[in-house]
């Protein structure tokens, strides 16, 4: 195999590579330096990601920049977010610890929208530096709506 024919195998396995990625993504998984995942709906319309990016603001406690941005969703609709941690990140959230409500997305006549929540654990919380835990995010609109989280499983800075 000459020179040029070994470059093009090379081309070739990568594009194939990259298609396979888009084609089968993996599943959010634990990462320190952030995670995220989708969101899709369960009853009514819409999809979306929720992205997490811990951060060592209170010094071993769980501090966190989310962001959830959904589209195709139900149009001016006001939607209830809350996660549902789960203390063995094991990649199943059994939804343990109960609701945690956030906050609230409110969505465009379009029906896509975007809410960023700094979260902040107080001292006393299982949720110190170093602890990886699994979430499950939860949007429930005004009209009756829901968007589910995938399970995902976050790191504590």
């Amino acid at each position: 195999m000459g020179l040029r024919s070994k470059k093009s195998a090379v081309a070739l396995i990568g594009s194939i590579a990259g298609m396979a990625m888009l084609a089968f993504p993996t599943a959010a998984m634990a990462d320190p330096t952030g995670a995220q995942a989708s969101l899709t709906a369960v009853s009514g319309t819409g999809s979306g990601q929720v992205l997490i990016a811990p951060y060592a603001k209170l010094h071993g406690m769980f501090a966190a920049a989310v962001t959830i941005n959904v589209h195709g969703a139900s149009p001016d609709t006001t939607y209830t977010v809350t996660r549902y941690p789960d203390l063995n990140p094991d990649g199943i959230c059994t939804r343990d610890l109960g609701p945690r409500p956030t906050g609230a997305l409110d969505t465009s006549a379009g029906g896509a929208g975007a809410a960023h929540f700094d979260l902040q654990l107080p001292p006393g919380t299982p949720f110190v530096s170093g602890t990886s835990f699994d979430v499950v995010w939860e949007l429930v609109g005004s009209d009756g709506s829901k968007l589910v989280s995938e399970c995902v499983t976050v790191t504590v800075k």
